[in-house]
């Protein structure tokens, strides 16, 4: 269903309360540039240390290489989730058309052990992360989009809440790729824009869309506690907000 359940007036009270604490006094921003010669650096280790794989794209190391920090930071063995953006127009058996314009996003839910995450190298993580991201057949998202149709229908589609906000929040993230969002070649009228970015969320995540500087690198949005902030960005670098 999409990552959502139906909660309670009280359920929804409790979580939105917790959401407001998390945003206001635990969770910070931190903005990271990933260099395209770096990630081709990452691509070329990565092709070395698993050669029998399937290449592996910028996007998928760059997220391991948050999950794995991330991880780390947490010290337990416990099980992390996490959630993942889809975008339903390249689900082909739905019928939406890649130029479609409007809300075609859904979100994935994946467990995922700690051992996978702590992976000997960026290529060991990406491989696990590829073979747990979930991919829900066309039958199942039809069904889902079935039940949503039911729940507007009934004035209930305000008792949804992300599954993944019910988790614990230390050991969740939610993954947004926006890796192939061409923001930087959008002219607004004076051209496209210097920089992009999101408000900080009230939960835990990654959002990764491509660097300005046009290089092929990536520019990653991490919203998190400053542990995590702090083993991502050892040396300073980019200040937090």
């Amino acid at each position: 269903r999409g990552g959502l359940q139906e909660a309670s007036v009280w359920a929804r009270t409790r979580l939105y309360a917790r959401l407001a604490w998390q945003h206001w006094m635990g969770l910070r921003d931190l903005h990271l540039l990933l260099d395209g010669a770096l990630l081709a650096s990452w691509q070329a280790q990565a092709a070395q240390d698993l050669p029998e794989a399937a290449p592996y794209s910028t996007h998928e190391l760059a997220t391991a290489w948050v999950l794995r920090a991330w991880s780390a930071t947490l010290h337990d063995a416990r099980e992390r989730h996490l959630s993942t953006v889809t975008d339903l127009r390249h689900r082909k058996g739905l019928g939406l058309h890649r130029k479609y314009i409007g809300n075609a996003l859904g979100r994935e839910l994946s467990h995922m052990p700690a051992t996978e995450l702590a992976g000997p190298t960026l290529a060991h993580v990406a491989a696990a992360c590829r073979a747990r991201w979930p991919v829900s057949s066309v039958q199942a998202l039809q069904a889902s989009l079935g039940w949503l149709s039911k729940l507007r229908q009934g004035h209930r589609i305000h008792r949804l809440v992300a599954e993944i906000m019910t988790l614990p929040a230390s050991h969740s993230l939610l993954i947004n790729n926006c890796a192939h969002f061409p923001i930087y070649k959008i002219d607004f009228g004076s051209g496209p824009p210097n920089w992009y970015e999101t408000m900080r969320p009230p939960y835990p995540r990654v959002l990764i869309t491509p660097s300005p500087a046009r290089d092929g690198g990536l520019a990653l949005q991490v919203t998190a506690h400053r542990a995590v902030l702090s083993r991502l960005n050892p040396q300073g670098g980019p200040a937090e907000s």
